[in-house]
């Protein structure tokens, strides 16, 4: 479904009642038996549908277009507010996703439990995050289970 500012617009549901008209007009062509009508409409509708696909991507650049503007003044990543009364349990910890979110909440105060297979690499990564943080007099809250 597309939306936007207000007004929506469901492609779904267009193409639904596009496809019963045209079934419509196939039923009334072949009760007319008058094959050349029947072969217009299908060639009218098989012309028109570059439009809605060139529609359909113009909507989508538009789109990332003006997310990544009215985004740009922000920061990457934002910072997490003070989380320090909350105790978070993270799992795949020591990759990807999983270890940046470990990372940005022990960043921010929280008690992080880091749920991993390889505590040998949890440990590590602790070890390191301290090391970065010793600088700034903020210790990190993170125990690995």
């Amino acid at each position: 479904m597309y939306s936007h500012r207000g007004s929506s617009y469901c492609f779904v549901s267009r193409h639904r009642r596009e496809r019963e008209k045209e079934e419509a007009e196939m039923a009334a062509a072949a009760a007319s038996s008058n094959p050349k009508e029947e072969v217009k409409t299908k060639n009218k509708k098989e012309g028109l549908g570059w439009i809605e696909g060139m529609r359909g991507w113009l909507y989508v650049v538009y789109e990332m277009l003006f997310q990544r503007i009215t985004a740009s003044h922000l920061q990457n990543p934002m910072p997490l507010p003070p989380a320090n009364d909350l105790t978070c349990i993270v799992t795949g910890s020591t990759c990807g996703i999983g270890r940046e979110i470990a990372r940005q909440l022990a960043e921010s105060g929280a008690h992080v439990v880091m749920a991993v297979r390889n505590t040998k690499a949890a440990n590590e990564l602790i070890q390191k995050w301290q090391n970065e943080w010793s600088g700034m007099g903020l210790p990190l809250n993170i125990e690995v289970s």
